[in-house]
């Protein structure tokens, strides 16, 4: 089995993390009889080993498919993360060629869980790792992961399946460093070896000593701090060192930088080792600790509750804690071999030949398994998003859910907006990582190519985006679709046209080749009247000929807009009908027990009825109590500029709802009223929301479509308001029901749409 492995980052001489895990782990490896391994390397920084080695210009003369595997060492390797052009260099072209499939060892995630401290600052590093996700979850096939933390990190936080990841765990060499161990004396020093980022809690191993000192005075005790410090960061520490009473040069010493042989002596002439970072990938020091003889006090998170017994572990935020922990470990002979006992089973579980053989084992199964018989095809959806004030927004946030289907393409720019989005959607862990900025996109795609794009469109301004994403993908060897929520978009295209109505005229008058009934438009609400929708600009300037609409009504309209001469498909796909369960109680009080309350829902308009609405309660008013209940984005505005005073009194005004605030006014109402006098492919989410909490509304008859007959009490598009009084009348007691709701979920409708999306192209 033919496995190039790269080592071009894994800095074999300075390194104390990767490269040493790196360089023993290889060495275990090429023992292994099954595999044949290739480094590869930078010609300007050779690796040390004797092992086989290709450059990635050699690659270049190597035929397809050569390798079984790349193995990439790191996922995050963030020495290029300040290349523009890192994704070259992490995964080349030529690798991809020249091997089968890709494996990556999972050292850690701490920057998604530290991203106050690591994205702050340091947008390249963000960059890096989203890039590093998106190859462990969309082109690796496999993880190594170094602990069992690690592994349940990478699953959490849905980077991988559980099925895709395999802990190999790391080593030591417990000859070298247990060499001489039992005959060193034990100085009464406790060591720290380390480096000094944040997670690493320098500041916290201080601080802990000296708690460790007030519980024992009588030890003349020294921390002494390993590793390659910076002059700014060794003032720091000896700041807080003096603030805590620890004087720097005597209690606490900077040792530097050791090579291997002069390290190994002091941690085995230490009275103890400290470990108290806030999160560890594996914890290699402590491993080193135990094979030289000396006990362990570290932190009771991440890996290092793998490695450290109970009473061993401390709370690394808390000073109190540490300096308890030491202390136990310098008067408490139990505890120390307890340490070193326990110390003894992790050091027989964790070896290099076992991490090298779990994973050869794991590579050779891997290459045995057969292929799967599809590959999965996920599409890229273009689409807004909560808390955009959108109904497509909140249609989108619940069918294109599964992230392994889709992944969500957003105008979102910075990872407290995708929190934003994640938290008003309800999301998981794993579907929040589905959500990407639109413009990464091309990134992402070349990463690991989509089957399909999906564009969804509706009229407001919060579509801009996806409309401006299908225009701009044009000419991409990518099959798109576009799903259209509205009939009309002369709204969408003014805001295209950055609200200039000369802008908008002459966008339109190219694609319809005329200008006389356009140019007498003063408005852009007029432009629907002369008879364009903006359905033709659409196909003829993103070039998509696959149109997926959620009713017959904008089914017509697009086929109108564009026969005979521009060549276009459309599917209907019917809005979802899911069961809404409300539990909280009525969110308004009845001012008399008779009282009629008419629920009236969505961006309050007179288009929409709502004048209407208001002057068919307020003729039922004559003989009953009614107020009618508003709820829907700019209701309020609505209601400050087209209700007089006086009517004020007999509204509900919810304005801006959230989703529950919505589902309980819809629930406790008495009746619901939708209504469109006109309707230009527009659907209405509105009424399936209704049905779907437990409502039979009253909607025109242009609302309703196969999915809700029967389920919703049609009414003519042109109803007076007297007639609408009566129907409501003789229908309050018919305005709930209890139906098996069977229609199509929002789970099925998202697996309709991407067939639809998938099949839409291989058909037309």
């Amino acid at each position: 089995m033919r496995v190039l492995f790269d080592v071009r980052y894994a800095n074999f001489q300075y390194d104390r993390g990767i490269g040493i895990y790196i360089k023993n782990l290889l060495s275990a490896l090429a023992l292994d009889s099954r595999l044949h391994l290739t480094l590869l390397i930078d010609p300007e920084h050779l690796a040390v080993s004797e092992l086989q080695t290709i450059t990635h210009d050699a690659l270049r003369g190597r035929p397809a498919n050569d390798y079984d595997f790349f193995c990439m060492p790191s996922y995050f390797p963030d020495c290029w993360a300040g290349r523009p052009d890192r994704l070259e260099i992490i995964l080349p072209y030529e690798v991809i060629r020249t091997c089968r499939a890709v494996v990556g060892i999972g050292h850690d995630l701490i920057p998604l869980i530290f991203p106050e401290l690591y994205f702050r600052d340091d947008n390249s590093l963000k960059s890096l790792t989203q890039l590093g996700v998106s190859i462990a979850s969309k082109i690796s096939c496999h993880t190594f992961a170094v602990s069992q933390s690690t592994a349940d990190d990478f699953v959490r936080l849905g980077v991988c399946d559980s099925e895709q990841v395999t802990v190999i765990g790391g080593g030591v060499d417990t000859e070298k460093w247990g060499d001489g161990a039992l005959s060193s004396p034990k100085a009464n020093h406790i060591l720290y070896v380390g480096g000094d980022d944040a997670r690493k809690n320098l500041d916290g191993a201080v601080r802990g000593f000296a708690e460790f000192r007030k519980l024992s005075p009588r030890h003349d005790s020294t921390l002494v701090i390993i590793g390659k410090y910076s002059d700014k960061t060794r003032s720091r520490i000896a700041a807080v060192a003096s603030k805590v009473g620890v004087e720097s040069g005597t209690d606490l010493i900077f040792a530097g930088f050791l090579d291997e042989r002069a390290l190994i002596s002091l941690v085995q002439g230490a009275r103890a080792s400290i470990f108290p970072s806030l999160y560890e990938g594996l914890g290699l020091p402590i491993l080193e600790s135990y094979a030289a003889g000396t006990p362990v006090a570290a932190s009771n998170c991440s890996s290092m509750r793998e490695l450290v017994p109970v009473e061993c572990q401390f709370d690394p935020r808390d000073p109190r804690s540490i300096g308890t922990a030491l202390n136990a470990l310098f008067v408490d002979q139990t505890i120390r071999d307890a340490s070193l006992a326990f110390g003894r089973l992790v050091l027989e579980q964790f070896t290099w030949p076992k991490a090298a053989k779990k994973m050869a084992d794991t590579l050779t199964r891997i290459r045995r398994e057969p292929a799967p018989t599809t590959e999965p095809r996920r599409i890229a959806v273009f689409t807004c998003m909560p808390p955009a004030s959108s109904g497509i927004a909140n249609n989108s946030s619940k069918i294109f859910r599964d992230s392994s289907r889709f992944n969500i393409f957003t105008d979102i720019s910075s990872r407290q907006e995708k929190a934003a989005v994640a938290a008003a959607s309800k999301l998981s862990v794993a579907q929040c990582l589905s959500i990407m900025p639109a413009a990464s996109f091309p990134d992402v795609h070349e990463l690991a190519p989509f089957a399909g794009c999906l564009f969804v469109l509706g009229n407001s301004h919060h579509n801009l985006f996806a409309l401006q994403a299908a225009i701009r993908t044009r000419g991409m060897n990518i099959s798109r679709s576009i799903y259209l929520h509205d009939g009309r978009l002369e709204n969408l295209w003014f805001w295209y046209c950055k609200r200039n109505m000369q802008r908008l005229i002459q966008l339109l008058s190219a694609s319809y080749l005329s200008e006389d009934r356009l140019e007498r438009c003063h408005e852009h609400s007029e432009i629907v009247k002369c008879g364009y929708f903006g359905i033709r600009p659409l196909a003829l300037l993103t070039g998509i000929s696959h149109f997926i609409v959620n009713s017959e009504r904008a089914k017509r309209v697009v086929e109108q807009e564009l026969a005979p001469d521009v060549p276009v498909r459309v599917d209907v796909a019917y809005h979802s009908i899911d069961r809404i369960s409300v539990r909280a109680g009525a969110p308004f009080q009845r001012n008399d027990p008779n009282e009629l309350i008419i629920g009236h829902f969505g961006i309050p308009h007179a288009v929409k009825g709502t004048p209407k609405v208001l002057a068919a309660a307020s003729i039922l008013r004559e003989t009953v109590p009614v107020r009618v209940l508003l709820a829907g984005w700019h209701a309020k505005a609505y209601l400050e500029h087209n209700v007089v005073p006086a009517d004020r009194d007999h509204i509900i005004l919810v304005d801006a709802p959230s989703d529950e605030e919505l589902f309980r006014c819809m629930k406790w109402v008495d009746v619901a009223v939708q209504l469109r006098e006109e309707n230009y492919g527009e659907s209405s989410g509105i009424v399936a929301q209704l049905i779907g909490v437990g409502k039979k509304p009253i909607t025109t008859v242009n609302l309703i479509d196969e999915s809700m007959i029967g389920r919703a009490i049609p009414v003519p598009n042109d109803i007076e308001p007297k007639d609408l009084a009566r129907v409501i009348t003789k229908s309050i007691s018919r305005c709930t029901h209890e139906d098996d709701l069977s229609g199509v979920s929002s789970e099925k409708l998202g697996v309709l749409v991407s067939r639809l999306v998938l099949a839409g192209h291989d058909r037309s």
